[in-house]
């Protein structure tokens, strides 16, 4: 069995064979995703082909059309097709196929463009309101007019202007938010009333003109548009075959771009690579079968550090890509994943300790999901789902719901949380001992290798922490004997001393071994806080059905309000505490970082078998 505090063992290896074989053993080791392969130290490699030029202008093409397919917000259905099926000159979308979707794709974009600048041209005009007998008299030109754009707060002032002017024989204005529109007709000799306050003036002799013409064009291109779209069949189907495509293409790549890293001479290939021990024999096998015995592998010495492999079960691997976003472990550092996994969900859900408020935490993520059902987003929202569970779970144990005593309604007698803080405040101050204890004991067996005195500082580090625990619980909470509390003092003293001559300038970390600990008060006080203004929101504005319907609403309105900006507050503070109090309180006790991660070159597919 594995050991789930180590990253397992990797060593590097060098594998040699024909030039013949070189696809072959590149699918068959794409296939299996069991090494990561690295530069070679030859500096004899292949050269892009022609191949590879091609496939990327079909990348290019499918990114393109994709693109399109994700402006309509389209979907891609469950469906899977064979690789057989693409392989042979794309059996779905053949070159010329695709080239048509491009060129009608990008006819549409251009119609599309058309079709805003009209539009944009006729409700300009429909902005001043004009009736059709005033189109009428513009287009055949027995008047002059002037249209005018100016802020409302000068039409009163504009109205009396044109009540005194004999010139103008007709106006109309229409008022668009804080803008008066008008459009004024005048004789043919005249074309003023002296207006000086700031204003724009607009001539559309030529837009009223050509407005027959432009509602003419734009049903033109609403009808090409609608073959177009056809043609294009925006369709959840067609999304997914050039999502399968694109996919295909995206393997070759890769199988392409690999063999860049790779070594040559006249007849065969190098490949350098780190593979996990147990799969090595696997390999081998595989590339016997390929090559019928043409090929050398070996394990190559060397002074690299390993790459960092945790083989995770499926629901682990949101809290992995979590915790190396922020830190990665080296190799031969001990892993605190097991721990990470354990104590995030429980740190969590004590902070929230809703049942109310961890259910809808619960629905929200699972609903937020269908949107980002990949990448970080969707890892994060895994963990607040899974989080959630054990914030459902404290919520029995400390008997709230919305803040209000579930026994209440259910008869069921949780812990009176409120009552017991000091308890509670103990019990979190354990979990901070408990923890920082056990990352002082990884990061003294990490220090065994690197020398004597790293070693003993940790170990003097951890007794300091244990006993000087002891020593204070015991004084101030008097739940040991005043004995024990004396021999732990002593050990205190001796473990600070030892600790201060063995780590040198270190030694000023001593103020966060005390502080560290401390830290882990903010799992109950976040707690409290939470239950607290749950508590003040259900006092507050809990609708009374006595109210009348339009206060209840009010009531109701403000109550689901104010629960829903706790909720988010509380998901939001718990995530950040609980990441908080593992990668500051806890990793930095043992771990130095800047590790890599094991990235296996290995095919990924989900539209394609």
């Amino acid at each position: 069995m594995n050991n789930p505090f180590k990253s397992e063992e990797i060593s590097k290896i060098r594998i040699i064979s024909l030039e013949e074989f070189k696809d072959k053993i590149i699918e068959r080791l794409h296939e299996l995703g069991l090494i990561e392969i690295s530069q070679t130290q030859f500096d004899n490699h292949d050269n892009p082909s022609e191949y590879v030029n091609d496939i990327n202008l079909k990348l290019l093409n499918l990114e393109n059309l994709l693109n399109f397919y994700t402006v309509y917000k389209i979907k891609p259905i469950k469906k899977i097709y064979s690789i057989k099926s693409l392989k042979d000159a794309n059996n779905l979308y053949k070159k010329n196929k695709v080239d048509k979707l491009i060129k009608t794709k990008t006819r549409i974009s251009k119609l599309k463009e058309d079709l805003s600048e009209i539009k944009d041209a006729i409700e300009y005009i429909k902005l001043f309101d004009l009736d059709d007998g005033l189109i009428l008299a513009i287009k055949n030109n027995k008047f002059n007019y002037k249209a005018l754009i100016f802020n409302k707060k000068y039409l009163n002032n504009i109205i009396k202007i044109i009540s005194n002017s004999s010139n103008v024989i007709y106006y109309k204005y229409n008022i668009v938010k804080n803008n008066v529109y008008l459009i004024l007709l005048f004789m043919k000799d005249s074309n003023d009333i002296g207006i000086n306050i700031e204003h724009t003036v607009i001539t559309f002799s030529k837009m009223i003109n050509k407005l027959d013409l432009l509602n003419k064009e734009k049903t033109k291109i609403e009808k090409e548009l609608n073959i177009l779209l056809k043609e294009m069949e925006i369709s959840r189907n067609r999304y997914t075959a050039l999502l399968a495509l694109y996919e295909f293409y995206k393997i070759q790549m890769e199988r392409e771009n690999v063999k860049n890293f790779f070594g040559k001479t006249e007849r065969t290939f190098i490949i350098e690579s780190w593979a996990p021990l147990r799969d090595i024999e696997i390999i081998e096998n595989n590339i016997n079968e390929i090559t019928k015995g043409k090929y050398f592998i070996e394990k190559i010495k060397t002074n690299e550090l390993p790459p960092t492999y945790i083989k995770l079960p499926r629901f682990a691997k949101p809290f992995y890509e979590l915790m190396s976003l922020i830190n990665i472990p080296r190799s031969d550092e001990i892993n605190p994943f097991l721990i990470f996994l354990i104590t995030f969900p429980i740190f969590y859900g004590i902070m929230i300790s809703d049942v109310g408020y961890g259910l809808l935490a619960l629905i929200f993520a699972a609903l937020l999901k269908k949107r980002y059902y990949e990448g970080m987003a969707n890892s994060v929202l895994t963990i607040i789902e899974l989080s959630s569970i054990f914030a459902i779970i404290f919520g029995f144990l400390f008997d709230s719901f919305f803040g209000i005593k579930i026994d209440h309604y259910f008869g069921f007698n949780g812990i009176d949380f409120l009552p017991n803080i000091i308890n509670i405040l103990e019990l979190s101050l354990i979990f901070g001992i408990v923890q920082i204890s056990i990352g002082l004991v990884f990061g003294f067996i990490n220090n065994i290798k690197k020398g004597k005195k790293r070693a003993i500082s940790k170990a003097s580090a951890l007794l300091f922490i244990d006993f000087g625990s002891i020593t204070v619980i015991a004084f101030l909470f008097l739940h040991i004997y005043n004995y024990i509390a004396y021999i732990s003092l002593a050990i205190t003293l001796i473990s600070l001393i030892t600790y201060l001559y063995y780590s040198g300038m270190e030694g000023i970390e001593i103020t966060t071994l005390i502080s560290h600990p401390l830290s882990y008060s903010r799992i109950m006080g976040f707690s409290v806080a939470s239950m607290v203004i749950a508590l003040l929101i259900d006092r507050a504005f809990t609708p009374n059905p006595s109210y009348n319907i339009v206060v209840f609403i009010f009531y109701l309105l403000i109550f689901l309000v104010l629960h829903m900006l706790n909720l988010s507050l509380s998901v939001l503070e718990a995530t950040v505490q609980t990441l908080r109090l593992n990668v500051v309180e806890f990793f930095t006790k043992f771990i130095e970082g800047n590790g890599k991660n094991f990235q296996p070159f290995k095919i990924i597919k989900r539209y394609i078998k």
